[in-house]
């Protein structure tokens, strides 16, 4: 019974992410007024910040879906820093960090539609513009009558990238008849998660909002790095499936493991 070992991220590798997320959660816990922050502090500050989308890129390694997640969560890097700066400086930084996510998420969707997300569920597509629009319309109402039409254009634009991202990611879950189901619970964190920023930052403070945010953001990047795992599973199966199909043995994928070829003779 020949057995493939399939690649991925390991177990102890995400809970490091764990770690150096709560480590950072932490501190802004214990330096509540981050304006305060100069010299060294900054750079602490965001590095702190920014590292655990870095150790999510180890999943480069596992494909071309790997791929594209790498660089968007290089892409999520750097907006971090852009809006650590501007907590720390204030000025135009919030544009440059919603530049940088945006295009994290158009890698992402593009990840998505790759893996087979290649349908369009319309009750989902609903769902998800309803609650954009409960969110986005009095945020754009506020933003309009203080006349920064800048802004108005590109949070609409950033709010539609990461609702259509969302929606990929549940086309790739029926797509695959629900073998990747992490990408769907990762793009709705990571909705979740920018939704309290733009309300916390625009419209009313949230309590706790640093953590919220934080937390929910670093659990959607966990979640998107172990989606790497079932991704490459799922294609692993299909080139089984595709080789074997003329032949005695059948592929058996192990979604927690490896994938077997049994013996239809034995």
């Amino acid at each position: 019974m020949p057995s493939v070992k399939s690649p991925s991220v390991p177990v102890w590798w995400l809970f490091v992410i764990v770690v150096m997320s709560f480590r950072y959660m932490h501190y802004i816990t214990v330096n509540e007024t981050p304006e305060k922050t100069d010299g060294p502090g900054i750079l602490t500050l965001a590095l702190l910040k920014a590292l655990p989308a870095m150790l999510c890129c180890k999943c480069r390694d596992l494909g071309s879906y790997g791929h594209y997640l790498c660089v968007a969560f290089i892409c999520c890097l750097m907006g971090d820093i852009f809006l650590c700066f501007e907590d720390v400086f204030g000025g135009n930084y919030f544009m440059a960090g919603l530049l940088s996510f945006f295009a994290g998420h158009v890698l992402l969707l593009q990840a998505f539609k790759n893996a087979g997300g290649s349908s369009y569920p319309v009750g989902i597509g609903i769902l998800l513009l309803v609650i954009l629009g409960a969110v986005l319309t009095p945020i754009e109402q506020k933003l309009y009558a203080e006349g920064d039409m800048v802004l108005v254009v590109g949070v609409a634009a950033y709010g539609a990238v990461i609702a259509l991202m969302s929606w990929k990611a549940f086309a790739l879950f029926f797509d695959t008849h629900g073998k990747i189901f992490w990408p769907v619970v990762g793009s709705v964190i990571f909705m979740a998660s920018d939704m309290i920023l733009a309300w916390n930052k625009f419209i009313v403070p949230v309590e706790n909002a640093s953590m919220l945010i934080m937390g929910t953001y670093y659990a959607a990047l966990i979640c998107l790095c172990y989606s790497t795992n079932e991704v490459q599973k799922y294609a692993l199966l299909n080139e089984l499936a595709t080789s074997s199909s003329g032949d005695a043995g059948s592929p058996n994928i192990d979604f927690t493991g490896s994938v077997n070829t049994k013996s239809k003779t034995s």
